[in-house]
């Protein structure tokens, strides 16, 4: 009777339900405020100054690009798989990247085309490394025609026939009194050549001499219309 009462009582005691241990709130206000300094505050981030751009496209890309740098660091990462945030640190890397060459290309616009042709490069070196190597010497080439360019096309001014020559003589750092005389330009009129100037011929010459003696006086008699050799009163 004994051994049953045992049985009976660790039956009973088997029988009775778990209890499990609630959570207080407490502890759920502990757990809330632990979540809340896992995430990234946005009060706390510190962004960098936005370089000057020369040229405005770049300056709008790479704000853009510090936009998106800006909401992908807010991201909660506890939750997400390994993937995920291979992909999210991959994408930062490229951005970062991409900021990066628009500061060199705002000086440097060749960068572009230059990092172009080395992706073509790179891939066609896994398949043909002679295809890549023709791809390299028609870069070189190529960049060697625009310097030829660049140098045959060189403004030089026509009226400094030795551009590196300088003046001899110092110039006077006095200011100059020299000043200009106005001039005034008076239009006449357009002379009648042929009534204004006299005959030239000889004969013409004779006959007016001729005629405006007469009309002077005579030396002897002091009378006009004869010549003094013509006078009535020469003796």
């Amino acid at each position: 009777t004994t051994m049953e009462v045992d049985d009976s009582e660790v039956t009973e005691q088997r029988a009775e339900p778990r209890r499990e241990r609630l959570l207080a709130d407490t502890d759920i206000a502990a757990i809330i405020a632990a979540l809340r300094e896992d995430q990234p505050s946005s009060s706390k981030q510190v962004t960098a100054p936005t370089p000057s751009f020369v040229r405005k496209g770049y300056g709008s890309q790479y704000e853009f690009n510090t936009s998106l740098l800006q909401k992908l660091s807010r991201l909660n990462r506890a939750g997400l798989r390994k993937e995920d945030e291979e992909i999210i640190q991959a994408t930062v890397e490229m951005i970062n990247v991409r900021n990066e060459t628009l500061k060199i290309a705002d000086k440097h616009p060749g960068v572009f085309s230059f990092l172009e042709g080395k992706k073509q490069a790179e891939a066609v070196k896994s398949s043909d490394p002679f295809l890549s190597e023709f791809l390299e010497q028609v870069q070189k080439e190529e960049k060697r025609t625009n310097i030829k360019k660049k140098r045959s096309f060189s403004p030089v001014a026509p009226s400094r026939p030795f551009p590196g020559r300088e003046s001899a003589w110092r110039p006077d750092p006095r200011p100059s009194r020299y000043t200009p005389r106005s001039k005034t330009y008076v239009t006449l009129d357009r002379p009648r050549y042929r009534n204004s100037f006299a005959s030239r011929t000889p004969y013409q010459r004779f006959s007016r001499d001729k005629a405006e003696g007469r009309r002077s006086p005579c030396f002897l008699c002091g009378h006009e219309g004869h010549w003094r050799d013509e006078c009535p009163n020469k003796k």
